[in-house]
């Protein structure tokens, strides 16, 4: 759906006026590159949620992919159309985009701007689509003027239009924006459902925990670079640690063993046991393949076990190593 390889992209400075100096629209990176050599892929049935901090490069690279930025150098192609040199109008049929505080025709009711809106693709029967989509989100009024509607509501209204049209690709720029709770789940529970029927999304978040509920790919941006990138099912695996806990004899000796094998072991203070007399927690990368020896040295050492539980490391977990702890 989108293959970007080693894509650059800077903003141009404003033009200097009266003798002052050029202005850049990206606070910090002046005369810097927006996107560093950014490498992405994004695949059918799945939606990748591409993070970083403010000003790493995240909605440059949606203005790239929708044509309102030119690359500077690299290969951008989405839908199997190269948008380096210029923007297919027929992609605009087959994207579906949600881009930063979006404006609307205020004067308009709701039903009338989606209408419109309709009329620039082929949609058929467009007055059902509205409503299913008004039911999805539910949106109560379809009567009330754009200007009149609540934040929430307004963002609903354009989660819709960027769905009008049964996009086979979506690009949302944090979507859950000025929604409640409620809303949130039901935006992202229709994406979910949207995606399994073979579409794709890239969707640009600052809520880790909400990605990594919904989306099968991330990657972390920082300075218009890729610093990190990974699959649901590294995330899966990604286990550095793991409690066990136990009843009988826990071995001073086995547990000095551990201790020299392992990166960390920590012994359980019994307020953290839950179901056993002792417990600890080991600290290493081949924990998981290497758990499995550790019970059996504390069974042959007296110990009964009563539970024995690895701890992958959370999304949050990994943005902070790669993005906000790394120099």
């Amino acid at each position: 759906m989108i293959q970007v390889s080693n894509l650059h992209a800077r903003y141009s400075p404003s033009i200097p006026r009266r003798g002052r100096p050029p202005t850049f629209p990206l606070r910090g990176i002046e005369g810097a590159e927006a996107l560093r050599g950014l490498d992405l892929e994004v695949k059918p049935g799945r939606i990748y949620a591409l993070l970083g901090p403010n000003g790493a490069g995240k909605t440059t690279l949606l203005r790239c992919l929708t044509g309102l930025l030119r690359p500077t150098s690299g290969s951008l192609q989405v839908l199997d159309n190269e948008l380096l040199n210029e923007f297919p109008p027929e992609l605009f049929h087959r994207v579906g985009v949600l881009m930063e505080s979006p404006n609307a025709y205020a004067r308009m009711t709701t039903n009338e701007y989606l209408n419109f809106l309709a009329g620039f693709y082929t949609i058929d029967n467009p007055a059902a689509r509205i409503e299913e989509l008004a039911a999805a989100f539910e949106l109560e009024s379809l009567s009330t003027r754009i200007g009149k509607l609540s934040q929430g509501n307004k963002r609903k209204v354009q989660l819709m239009r960027s769905l009008l049209h049964r996009p086979p690709l979506v690009l949302w720029d944090e979507p859950t924006e000025h929604l409640d709770p409620r809303a949130q789940r039901l935006v992202l529970s229709h994406l979910r459902r949207y995606v399994s029927a073979g579409n794709a999304a890239l969707v640009t978040s600052h809520r880790l925990e909400q990605m990594e509920d919904i989306a099968d790919d991330y990657g972390f941006l920082k300075r218009g670079l890729m610093v990190h990138a990974l699959s649901r099912q590294d995330l899966s695996k990604n286990v550095e640690s793991a409690e066990v806990e136990g009843t009988g004899t826990l071995d001073a000796s086995v547990v000095d063993a551990l201790s020299i094998r392992f990166d960390s072991l920590q012994v359980l203070p019994p307020q953290q046991l839950r179901l056993g007399t002792w417990g600890i927690r080991i600290r290493d990368k081949t924990i998981l393949t290497s758990l499995s020896d550790v019970l059996s040295s504390l069974i042959q050492s007296g110990g009964k076990i009563l539970r024995a539980e690895p701890h992958s490391r959370s999304l949050e977990d990994l943005y902070r190593h790669y993005v906000e702890d790394a120099p």
